[in-house]
């Protein structure tokens, strides 16, 4: 379930951020942004499951404070849960605009508030 988070995560940020991103900074500006975008997902995955397999037993903003000192901890804690708070609606606003082009006549709030639930349901 991680692995399609995780997916829907970049198919997300291509949809309204890369793509958008070619036409303001061109081929080379945007090998350059995509280069940093891989670089922060890379460290971001390593640390999350780095910790995840020491401390088994906590989750979200009380996993980087025992692996760093309280005030970057605090920090590092804060963008995961802001990651994981603005991820899933971006995802469900990317399914609504693919969707409305097969439905044009559902809008496509419509098409993400019904597929919003779908990535908190088990």
């Amino acid at each position: 379930m991680l692995w399609g988070l995780g997916v829907g995560y970049v198919i997300s940020g291509m949809y309204f951020g890369w793509n958008l991103g070619l036409a303001e900074g061109g081929t080379r500006g945007l090998a350059i942004a995509t280069c940093g975008i891989i670089l922060l997902y890379v460290t971001f995955t390593f640390s999350y499951t780095e910790l995840s397999c020491a401390i088994p037993r906590r989750a979200g903003l009380r996993f980087m404070p025992p692996g760093l000192n309280k005030e970057i901890g605090f920090v590092a804690g804060m963008a995961q849960l802001i990651e994981f708070l603005f991820a899933p609606p971006a995802i469900a606003a990317a399914i609504g605009a693919y969707f409305h082009i097969f439905l044009p006549q559902i809008p496509v709030t419509a098409i993400a508030i019904a597929a919003y639930p779908t990535f908190y349901w088990r």
